[in-house]
């Protein structure tokens, strides 16, 4: 990595999460670029960096790419020591985890976005909450159902607010290390409070600069030295091709990861893998390659979506899941062996045929995948009229015709009784849907595509799979029709 590499972070800016990082970026005036992203998905930016990973923020250090706060902070702290805000003792640090495990997994941010004030612009967007209404795993998350809960999740908000005041800051001190200036431990506990602030969640009535005054007086100082420091830092806006162009010519951040054999979980060094988060998030995988593995981290080595080279993508082992992508089940719905079509259709897409399609995808790849679907619910099922060949129905005893008659064309699935297609006119309907069949294949594999192009195996277990099982069971159903239309007509 070279020393004047510098990180990008990948944000939108209503982001609470991203704000623990840009904060600590700030504070320890490391200059960073910004590669601002979309509020719902699809993120077409981490889409072309390989990583399927849908929480924000993502952080790029080189070709290394941290996903989850937690994991990102540790590693700027790792690779960028010197003023690093972490304890160094251990009763500073063991604060510090529970401080981060206090305010990320105990239940208080789904506390505070039940808080969120109801006509924000966001959730009176449709697109918005159908995005998030399976954010979390397990639950549904509806916007009718908050002003019922709202009572309950300001109760648990005043809390956290009553815990502060009444423990940490009860001696009066500035900071909660009693530091003299903000460390990561006033980060890890502060970033949700003050965003609830920010937005204008709380009621006058029940959590007040009055009934909890050194809280108030804290969340101020941290402004203050937020904003000081924000004037030593250059904004850097860089657009996702800007970072997809420099990285190619980065280095790896981490020379090597870490990897545990005697691992409960039995994987090996290299092997295909898929991962995932268990909280949230959890609808969208990324697969690789296994290259680190240990109590505290995951990394995979993958290809760039257009294959230009390589990334690693770390993870958190702390509520994520990682598995072999050998183990994960396919779907019975197709009767060929789906990694056959796999493999057919990543190979077509490097097929220079096919150039102007995959250009055409990526220009409008929505527009793609609607012609093509035009293309097989229309043309496909016509196929048998452009390929039935005239035929005289049989004759038992002679009949005049007129001088210039001529027999109709056998109508394929209103013909009458002695029109019959022969065995190769069939044969040409089912290769013409067969090719039909792997060209909307080829198209739809590559509009879904969430994992590596560059292996067979974890393609079938993305988050899509569901959509992708549905359309091959409407390409079979078509199939079927086809063929059905077809064998009645063969002579016996």
């Amino acid at each position: 990595m070279s020393s004047e590499t510098k990180p990008v972070l990948f944000h939108y800016s209503l982001s609470p999460y991203a704000r623990r990082v840009s904060w600590y970026l700030t504070l320890r005036g490391i200059q960073y670029k910004q590669c601002l992203q979309p509020l719902i998905m699809p993120r077409p930016d981490l889409e072309a960096l390989g990583v399927q990973y849908r929480r924000i923020p993502v952080l790029s250090i080189g070709k290394d790419v941290y996903c989850d706060t937690r994991l990102i902070i540790k590693k700027l702290e790792e690779q960028f020591p010197d003023g690093r805000l972490g304890a160094t003792d251990g009763d500073g640090q063991a604060l510090e985890n529970l401080l981060e495990t206090w305010s990320t997994d105990g239940g208080l941010f789904l506390n505070a976005v039940l808080l969120m004030p109801l006509d924000l612009p966001s959730l009176r967007d449709p697109a918005f909450v159908k995005d998030r209404s399976t954010f979390l795993t397990g639950l549904k998350w509806k916007i009718e159902d908050m002003p019922s809960l709202r009572g309950e999740a300001m109760v648990q908000v005043k809390r956290a607010f009553d815990f502060l005041e009444s423990t940490l800051l009860a001696d009066g001190r500035d900071w909660l290390r009693k530091t003299e200036k903000p460390t990561l431990a006033d980060i890890h506990a502060i970033w949700l409070l003050d965003w609830v602030l920010d937005m204008g969640s709380l009621e006058d009535s029940i959590i007040t600069e009055a009934s909890h005054p050194k809280v108030f007086a804290w969340i101020a100082r941290f402004r203050q030295a937020l904003s000081h420091a924000k004037r030593r830092m250059e904004e850097m806006l860089v657009s996702g091709s800007e970072v997809l162009d420099a990285l190619q010519h980065e280095s790896f951040a981490q020379i090597d990861a870490e990897f545990d054999d005697s691992d409960p979980l039995g994987l090996e060094k290299g092997e295909e893998v898929l991962v995932w988060p268990t909280d949230s998030g959890s609808t969208h995988r990324d697969a690789g390659s296994l290259i680190g593995l240990n109590s505290k981290e995951i990394v995979l080595q993958r290809k760039t979506a257009d294959n230009r080279f390589d990334i690693r993508i770390h993870f958190p082992r702390l509520n994520f899941k990682v598995v072999s992508a050998a183990h994960v089940q396919q779907p019975k719905l197709f009767p060929l062996p789906l990694t056959f079509i796999v493999t057919l259709t990543s190979q077509l897409s490097s097929c220079p045929a096919l150039c102007p399609f995959h250009l055409a995808y990526l220009v409008s790849p929505s527009l793609v995948v609607v012609v093509v679907v035009v293309v097989v619910l229309i043309v496909v099922p016509l196929l048998p009229l452009v390929v039935a060949r005239p035929v005289r129905p049989k004759q038992t005893y002679p009949i005049q015709q007129p001088a210039n008659h001529r027999p109709p064309l056998a109508d394929p699935l209103f013909a009458p009784p002695g029109a019959f297609f022969s065995l190769s006119s069939c044969f040409v309907v089912f290769a013409f849907f067969f090719l039909f069949f792997l060209f909307f294949l080829f198209f739809f594999f590559l509009f879904f595509r969430r994992l590596s192009t560059s292996s067979l195996q974890p393609q079938l277990a993305a988050p899509a799979l569901t959509t992708r099982s549905l359309s091959l069971s409407l390409s079979l159903c078509l199939l079927s029709i086809t063929v059905a239309a077809s064998l009645p007509r063969l002579k016996r």
